[in-house]
């Protein structure tokens, strides 16, 4: 089935359901106006009854019109209340069919490679990665972020290089005054003219 069936058989579908959505709901509102208008004449009837029988004046030819009449509302209800169920179950039956006829999914796809840089599981029959607990290092040829002041060194750092004083360690004093080093020119406080 090429690609313009396909959406043109889902555009069938979709107006089939829409159709029948139409034609139920119009029948519900039928029903709910036969029921309020045969609620109307059963509250009429009460009121005809209840006055001819306060005024001694019933008599079964008055009420013969006003309970055939709400007699054939109930009819029509119970008729357009099958109509519905018929409706109903037609498109249950209909789509029990289209599942039943349904073509087979395709399998699924393969799923994405992760991201760059996300923990990846060992291929099959290899060790587990060793991964150093914590944070990860630094790319390679990237140097680590320093710490903070006052905190240890992170837990990936590379080791410092020869000669460098140990993290942590006090740096070695300044050298006090030394004579021959130079001193500092002085300020020239003269003004000239």
């Amino acid at each position: 089935m090429s690609f313009l069936e396909s959406v043109q058989h889902g555009i069938e579908k979709a107006s089939q359901q829409a159709s029948r959505f139409a034609k139920i709901q119009h029948l519900h509102q039928v029903v709910n106006d036969l029921t309020f208008k045969a609620d109307k004449e059963s509250r009429d009837l009460v009121t005809a009854a209840l006055g001819l029988f306060q005024s001694g004046k019933l008599t079964q030819s008055e009420l013969l019109p006003m309970c055939q009449q709400i007699a054939t509302y109930q009819q029509q209800i119970a008729e357009v209340q099958e109509e519905i169920k018929k409706i109903q179950a037609e498109a249950q039956e209909h789509a029990q069919q289209e599942a039943s006829q349904a073509p087979a999914l395709p399998p699924a796809a393969p799923a994405y490679p992760p991201y760059p840089g996300a923990p990846t599981p060992p291929p099959p029959g290899y060790p587990p990665y060793a991964v150093p607990a914590g944070a990860t290092p630094p790319p390679p040829g990237y140097a680590p972020y320093p710490p903070p002041p006052g905190y240890p060194p992170y837990p990936y750092a590379y080791p410092p290089y020869p000669g460098a004083p140990a993290p942590g360690a006090p740096s070695p004093a300044a050298p006090a005054s030394d004579a021959s080093a130079p001193a500092a020119p002085a300020a020239n406080t003269s003004t000239s003219s």
